[in-house]
């Protein structure tokens, strides 16, 4: 990836962590475009019948790699009214979210397309389902990280991703700023054949599950174990 000014994140989150097992067991779901909403399990496991009727939920991402498909989820999934899709991540330091980002903006765009609304969740919608929506948010909307992170904590105050997924987030931001805004071409570089295929902001374009982190952004997320303290990412 070419070299140059890393976006920084400077949202600072509450020091107060949330309750984890308070939030995994009461339905926590959190609208944040007409098509998309942020989970937990509870939603999914217990109440995925009751949001298809009140809110029409026809997709559901499942973040989390330990939680597994309801019963309630296999009924409407046999029934033909949903999709369902697990991603399998973990909340992890050493997990990459450039893996599954592809999977879950197609997914979601589909959802918006087709008007029948996504929800996204993990165990507790507090860092891998935030993640990917803040993702989202900032790869088709061109939302700035800090604004997006603002966003959602306004909607949904629960919500910390992990360090290292904050700081991926901040490799994402700025792949999508080379994107909109590609260094210009040096007179020695005029004469190289352009790429075969143009640069896109669209997913199915670009290699972005292919993507890692940089050893600078992975060691700057392992400074901290934890999200509280972390209120910049450079």
């Amino acid at each position: 990836m070419a070299q140059g000014p890393m976006p920084r994140h400077s949202f600072a989150f509450p020091n107060t962590p949330p309750n984890y097992d308070e939030l995994a067991n009461r339905s926590a779901l959190t609208k944040i475009l007409p098509f998309l909403y942020l989970g937990n399990v509870h939603d999914a496991t217990v109440l995925p019948v009751k949001h298809f009727q009140d809110n029409q939920i026809s997709h559901w991402i499942n973040c989390a790699r330990e939680v597994q498909m309801s019963s309630a989820q296999r009924a409407l999934l046999q029934k033909g009214v949903i999709s369902y899709t697990s991603l399998g991540m973990c909340d992890t330091l050493d997990e990459n979210i450039f893996v599954y980002l592809k999977k879950a903006f197609l997914i979601i765009e589909r959802a918006r397309q087709e008007s029948r609304p996504c929800c996204v969740y993990c165990r507790c919608g507090v860092s891998r389902s935030a993640t990917v929506v803040c993702s989202y948010l900032l790869w088709y909307y061109s939302i700035a990280l800090d604004d997006a992170l603002r966003g959602l904590m306004i909607r949904r105050s629960c919500v910390r991703p992990n360090p290292s997924f904050l700081a991926q987030m901040v490799q994402l931001e700025q792949i999508k700023t080379l994107v909109l805004h590609p260094p210009k071409e040096s007179s020695s570089a005029k004469s190289t054949p352009p790429p075969s295929r143009a640069s896109s902001t669209q997913p199915e374009d670009m290699s972005i599950e292919s993507a890692s982190p940089s050893p600078a952004l992975t060691t700057a997320c392992k400074i901290s174990a934890t999200l509280e303290g972390v209120a910049v990412l450079s």
